[in-house]
């Protein structure tokens, strides 16, 4: 069976890869489409003559697979699409949606395998019957509860990242900064996060904290770098540090597969030793989420059990192992007053963040804080979507709010200011005055450049490739989105749409 997965922007995506494997492995083909990379993404797919089109999509991105599928089943409507990823997990109903055939919810190794089996032998009766999909078929929608999580990871096949080899932009740009993840699972249950409705979905289902062996790990990571080329490691896992797991593990990489590395951690579990064992990987930039700066907002908002003095302590293990520190901010969310916005600049401050990443709330449907939104009669009712309900979300959590906020141009400007208050050390008086200028060109364009170039700075990307990728692929940080249109038969419009 030959598959044809469809993506928006032209980034190297784990979870494709990782499907691609597994088919692969159980004898099948894969191709990858990158919109923002063909010219024409729906006559390349067709001219592909796929058995199948799959999509991984996450909230934001629903209405352009939607338009998609849509426009290649104008071409051929028995062509069967099959969509998986965050989107459909949560809401699972998009497979009600016209040109969705199925949706896969929650881990699509087997699910996928299992699909593209009985395409094959064209076993209409088991389409309707894999655990982990929803298939609809003459209206009717057929629902199969998820399997049990894989308990073991390291019998999941390895990656294929041979699939974006047809976009050559990419593999330069990648191998410098190949993401990667060792686990699945967070402890963590934040309010702003997908972990608590995910494992409500698994419950009684297997463990939900997973973790690679050792052994394992270090071959794979090592078969990377030999066979793939890669330089550079970003491991992404939700929080990389088990400190009895990384005391066998960091020797290792050391030894064996020895190239730079950047990972996750949370503020909870960084202590000197976690900070000396990352260092001996030759970890050069540890990323850590604080949120808040404000203690209460943290705790009883977020759901983040952390103390601020944990947070410093963290930061400054990471310092004093001469690591970049990358923090992780969240702005605009309701009850958060101009001086408690200003507690988060100071606790990046103090635990000697390099680059503060500031973001703003985006009440993404299905997250427990929307509750919270709505007690605080922040949300927007021209925001919502009259058909769904659903909060209506823009691909870009950088730019504006969605709520109704008090202080929100104070807030707003802080957040698009934060890098640069940091970098040069701006005292809180200054900070107090320059914050109450009214929404602004220079603004946005500060927050843009400091953004670009202290992110640059802490990944040590290599320009040559970020500006080959950054001219194929859409902004994190861009303003005005304009939606793209596709045209079978034609070329595909110049606009683009912002993504999350």
């Amino acid at each position: 069976m030959r598959f044809a997965f469809l993506q928006k922007d032209a980034f190297i995506q784990l979870g494709i890869e990782t499907l691609a494997g597994v088919l692969h492995d159980g004898g099948h083909r894969v191709e990858v489409f990158i919109d923002d990379a063909e010219r024409d993404l729906a006559g390349a797919v067709l001219a592909s003559r796929p058995d199948a089109i799959a999509f991984s999509c996450v909230t934001g991105y629903d209405e352009w697979v939607e338009e998609v599928a849509n426009r290649i089943k104008a071409v051929r409507p028995e062509l069967p699409v099959i969509v998986g990823g965050p989107h459909p997990t949560y809401f699972p109903d998009f497979v009600r949606r016209p040109g969705i055939d199925y949706i896969c919810q929650g881990e699509g190794e087997g699910a996928i395998l299992d699909f593209a089996n009985a395409l094959q032998q064209r076993d209409a009766a088991m389409l309707l019957q894999i655990p982990n999909i929803w298939a609809k078929r003459d209206g009717e929608i057929y629902q199969n509860a998820p399997r049990r999580f894989i308990a073991d990871l390291d019998t999941i096949p390895r990656e294929d990242w041979t699939i974006y080899a047809k976009y050559p932009f990419l593999v330069p740009y990648f191998r410098n900064n190949y993401p990667i993840m060792t686990s699945r699972g967070c402890p963590l249950r934040c309010s702003f996060c997908f972990n608590e409705k995910y494992s409500q979905l698994y419950e009684d289902k297997g463990e939900y904290l997973r973790r690679r062996t050792v052994r394992s790990m270090v071959d794979h990571l090592r078969w990377l770098v030999e066979e793939r080329g890669v330089r550079r490691f970003s491991f992404i896992d939700d929080d990389f540090i088990r400190v009895k797991w990384l005391r066998e593990f960091a020797p290792l990489y050391a030894a064996e597969v020895r190239v730079p590395c950047t990972c996750n951690v949370r503020a909870s579990t960084v202590n000197d030793e976690a900070a000396a064992l990352l260092k001996q990987m030759n970890c050069y930039c540890v990323r850590m989420g604080i949120e808040s700066g404000n203690d209460e907002i943290r705790r009883k908002v977020l759901f983040k059990n952390v103390s601020n003095q944990r947070i410093i302590d963290a930061g400054r293990a990471v310092k004093k192992y001469k690591m970049d520190l990358l923090t992780y901010n969240i702005f605009g969310i309701p009850g958060e007053s101009v001086e408690k916005a200003l507690e988060t600049y100071q606790i990046n401050k103090d635990c000697g963040a390099d680059f503060a990443q500031s973001s703003i709330l985006t009440p993404y449907p299905g997250l427990s804080i929307n509750e919270y939104i709505e007690q605080m009669g922040a949300l927007d009712p021209n925001h919502l979507d009259p058909m769904s309900g659903l909060t209506r979300v823009d691909k870009t959590y950088f730019i504006d709010s969605k709520l109704k906020l008090e202080g929100k141009n104070q807030i707003l400007n802080l957040q698009k200011l934060m890098q640069f208050f940091l970098a040069f050390h701006v005292p809180m008086r200054v900070i107090r005055w320059l914050i109450r200028f009214p929404e602004n060109k220079l603004y946005t364009f500060i927050f843009r450049a400091t953004y670009g170039y202290f992110r640059l700075k802490v990944n040590r990307r290599e320009l040559i490739p970020l500006f080959r990728l950054a001219f194929r692929t859409n902004s994190y940080i861009s303003m005005r989105p304009r939606k793209k249109e596709l045209d079978i038969g034609g070329h595909a419009g110049e606009g683009k749409r912002l993504v999350t």
